[in-house]
């Protein structure tokens, strides 16, 4: 897990008092490790909501009426380890560590937007803490922060439209950006599942989601699928079903991440990073300047890699370790390839195809010899292996054969049923 680690919300964060300024909150930015203050800025529901579920902080913008990710632009994005309330709900302190190789916070290329030397504004240690005293720098901080800002908003256009809790989602824009569309997805979905929420989305959990993540896979292989079908169903029909299906298996991802962060677990950016991480690790002929002569070799590399993580991380040692990384819930035929796939990768030698062919030949007379349900049950396994082997000399996906001669029959039973009366399935 990344430092954005968010600390469980607690009760003094949900009882903001989003009332005392027209539902907004001055959040003071605190470096983690010098205590030193690096700016403030205004948070509201959806923008504590993005901090907490993406681990980096939100605001929202008086000027632009719109929310903020800092360090959008910059790239100076600050990584949220803690988020605390002062003693009466009306400010919030939030300690944070920059990303990587980030040295700056204000726009102006400072590290700080404060004058630390000469305001002296960073005594802010006891703030939300039990028993201690009335947090008098936070209000100095909020008080010359609105000084500052006093003709903010009065150069004409609407005041900013502050979502407070228990209100609507923010609509989506007229042109959304990639970033803008997956932060309104997070805000519905934290919305959900949060206080005042859904009680059906409220009461879900990891395990409970599982089932729901399966059938969502499985809708949106339909819809690829249906790519490749000749009917006459337009293209952009197909198209609109794709991103329909699509948009729930993102959406099962966004449910995981915020049960992840309700838990204290990880969080949507958590999983974003370590699945980066995972591809540029895995491609050191793109990333690394390691070259491949082609894809088998690249595929090569990918296995090594992949073994050198599974013994970073479990230390087995022992022979057919990776295979046991392979999922053996997944579809049979599918789960076959993947293992005698990776069996090659690792120098195995499978029969040349006329020696399968010859096996096939076999298996398929030997089933008429069985000696009882178990012995057939045996055989029948042995002669799907074969084909499997056979598929994968041929360089065809066993599963998604027969996937797509199912379908044929199913097409045709319908076309039958069309002209003849078959009864009702």
């Amino acid at each position: 897990m990344s430092d954005a680690i968010i600390q469980h919300p607690t009760s003094n964060i949900q009882n903001l008092q989003w009332d005392k300024m027209g539902g907004l909150i001055p959040a003071i930015i605190q470096q983690a490790d010098s205590g030193a203050v690096l700016m403030l800025g205004y948070m509201n529901v959806q923008a504590l909501a993005l901090t907490q579920q993406t681990g980096r902080v939100h605001f929202w913008s008086r000027s632009r009426s719109e929310l903020w990710l800092k360090g959008e632009k910059s790239g100076n994005y600050l990584l949220v380890v803690a988020l605390q309330a002062d003693c009466d709900g009306d400010a919030l302190l939030v300690r944070v560590r920059e990303a990587t190789g980030s040295t700056a916070v204000c726009h102006t290329g400072a590290v700080t937007c404060f004058d630390i030397g000469e305001r002296r504004l960073i005594a802010l240690d006891r703030v939300g803490q039990q028993g201690g005293p009335p947090p008098t720098a936070t209000e100095a901080v909020v008080q010359d922060e609105q000084r500052f800002s006093a003709t903010v908003g009065q150069q004409g256009g609407p005041p900013p439209v502050v979502a407070v809790q228990g209100g609507p989602p923010p609509a989506p824009t007229n042109n959304p950006t990639p970033q803008s569309s997956v932060l309104t997805l997070t805000e519905v979905v934290t919305r959900l599942m949060g206080p005042g929420g859904c009680p059906w989305d409220m009461a879900q959990t990891h395990t409970s989601l599982k089932s729901n993540l399966l059938e969502e896979t499985y809708e949106a292989l339909d819809a690829l699928d249906a790519l490749g079908n000749v009917d006459d169903i337009p293209h952009e029909r197909k198209i609109a079903k794709l991103i329909d299906e699509l948009g729930d298996v993102l959406g099962q991802v966004v449910y995981q991440a915020q049960i992840g962060v309700a838990n204290g677990e990880f969080t949507l950016s958590d999983i974003a990073s370590a699945f980066s991480a995972k591809l540029v690790r895995r491609h050191p002929h793109v990333f690394a300047a390691t070259p491949v002569s082609g894809m088998d070799e690249a595929l090569k590399n990918w296995e090594e890699v992949k073994k050198a993580e599974r013994l970073a991380e479990d230390g087995d040692k022992t022979t057919g370790a990776g295979l046991r990384s392979i999922p053996a819930a997944m579809p049979a035929l599918h789960y076959a390839q993947q293992v005698q796939g990776r069996v090659k990768r690792s120098g195995y030698v499978w029969p040349e195809r006329d020696l399968l062919l010859t096996r096939l030949s076999t298996s398929i007379a030997t089933i008429a010899q069985r000696d009882g349900e178990a012995d057939a049950l045996i055989k029948v396994g042995d002669l799907l292996w074969q084909i499997v082997l056979l598929a994968r000399s041929l360089g065809v996906n066993a599963e998604e054969a027969l996937r797509l001669t199912v379908r044929r029959f199913v097409n045709d039973y319908r076309d039958l049923c069309n002209t003849n009366c078959c009864g009702s399935l």
